[in-house]
């Protein structure tokens, strides 16, 4: 299976494509990336399945800014790259009729450039391919040869989160759980923030969809991130936790509407995030798996939108490829279905 991904976006020209040794990404390049060019627009996208031929590159038009100005959502674009990403694994799967589990575990292998750096060890000054190359642009730059010596969050690659996938599903209870009818279980997985600076994570959402409403109840959710070392493992829980929350918001309620080039929502009342009320258990499994350190403030929150929308088609049916699923998505994706 092929894979090239075109995002269109707004800010300075720059293509992405030119593959790095065996499937590895970068940006074509690094020389432009100086000039504060935002690669964020397209992260997510890099995922860590092995897939030929997998490209990602951006496609930018002048035509993207005529319409209306827009920041990137946090957590930066992961949260609806990945969205994509993962609704289309569960699509692919369940079109070759194999359990999505299964499936992608079948391509988290860690071969070639989803292997991660093997940089463990290296001298400061190593060439780039060791080492986190160039990644804060907003940053000053390092010079040559002054790199210090750190690990990459990336060893271990795609094989780290496909362990995070297993102990999610095991947690969950998946296959061996029984479950009452409409409801059903959805997986994603997340190496948020960026290929270059991965927090490996993994979630599993438990949810019940009334067929003659279309509302959602999401009874659990499952999260398993290995961020290395877990330094404050308490403070780790409570950011993932957070994060679950502001990812189920997004796929339940949050939602701004346009009307002659303004927003219609003018507080609170009329942008809903979730109340108390819906906030379902959260568990949590820390992996400290002993490489460095990395982020854990926003990668959760990107694996809980696909989860919540494949387990919504998992317990009905209904595909919504959109957030927030509102219960009239979820009707009109069930009349589509039958």
């Amino acid at each position: 299976m092929n894979h090239d991904i075109v995002c269109g976006w707004m800010g300075p020209r720059f293509t992405v494509g030119k593959k790095y040794g065996s499937d590895w990404l970068q940006l074509d390049s690094w020389d432009e990336k100086k000039q504060d060019i935002d690669q964020w627009s397209i992260g997510g996208s890099d995922h860590w399945y092995y897939v030929k031929n997998h490209r990602v590159r951006a496609w930018n038009s002048d035509r993207t800014t005529w319409a209306v100005q827009a920041s990137a959502l946090r957590t930066v674009s992961n949260s609806y790259n990945m969205f994509v990403v993962e609704s289309f694994m569960d699509e692919v799967a369940h079109a070759l009729g194999r359990d999505p589990l299964e499936f992608r575990l079948s391509m988290l292998t860690g071969k070639g450039g989803n292997r991660g750096i093997p940089n463990t060890g290296y001298p400061p000054g190593t060439p780039s391919d060791y080492y986190m190359d160039q990644l804060w642009i907003s940053l000053p730059w390092p010079q040559d040869k002054s790199w210090p010596s750190y690990e990459s969050a990336t060893v271990g690659g795609a094989l780290r989160l496909a362990n995070c996938l297993r102990v999610a599903a095991g947690k969950c209870g998946y296959g061996s759980k029984k479950l009452p009818a409409n409801t059903g279980v959805g997986f994603a997985v997340s190496s948020a923030e960026e290929r270059q600076s991965p927090t490996w994570v993994a979630g599993a959402a438990e949810v019940t969809v009334d067929p003659t409403t279309g509302n959602i109840k999401v009874n659990r959710l499952t999260i398993a991130m290995d961020m290395g070392l877990a330094i404050n493992p308490g403070n780790i829980t409570a950011q993932v936790q957070g994060s679950a929350l502001w990812g189920l918001s997004q796929i339940l309620s949050e939602r701004l509407t346009y009307k002659d080039g303004a927003i219609e929502q003018t507080n609170f009342h009329e942008y809903k995030p979730i109340r108390l009320a819906d906030v379902p258990p959260i568990d949590v499994e820390l992996i400290p798996s002993g490489h460095h350190p990395s982020g854990v403030g926003e990668p959760a929150s990107t694996v809980i939108a696909p989860a919540v929308a494949n387990a919504v088609y998992n317990a009905v049916g209904a595909r919504v490829r959109h957030m927030p699923i509102s219960p009239q998505a979820v009707l009109e994706a069930m009349k589509k279905k039958a």
